[in-house]
């Protein structure tokens, strides 16, 4: 009884290749947004931050910085239902290729700014 569950265990793995570019992906999307963190510490609590912020007191500028930072985990907490659901009806490589190249435009604007402006 106990063989035959380890078995369809052990047949349901992933290959090694697949696994490596899962954990590539999902490496290069946290990076993309743990990346851009020192970013919106300088724009939001240093003396030489954004305008808005300049004038407001520290700690409205603290949680306007942690309201910036939570609200992508919460649209994508909100849209993976969704976007599961989508994949699940339509191609999965076109539902995650669709994904990369948003992920990959909302990157290029975030990383904009900062190039202007120096």
């Amino acid at each position: 009884m106990y063989k035959n569950t380890h078995a369809a265990t052990h047949s349901s793995c992933l290959p090694f290749t697949t696994l490596i570019t899962l954990f590539a992906i999902i490496f290069l999307g946290s990076a993309g947004f743990f990346i851009t963190i020192p970013a919106y510490v300088s724009l939001f609590l240093t003396d030489h931050s954004l305008q808005i912020a300049q004038n407001m007191p520290i700690e409205e500028r603290r949680t306007l910085f942690g309201t910036v930072m939570s609200a992508a985990p919460f649209i994508s907490m909100f849209f993976t239902p969704f976007i599961a659901r989508f994949a699940d009806r339509f191609s999965r490589k076109l539902i995650i290729s669709l994904c990369l190249i948003v992920a990959a435009i909302g990157l290029l604007c975030q990383c904009m700014p900062l190039s202007l402006a120096q």
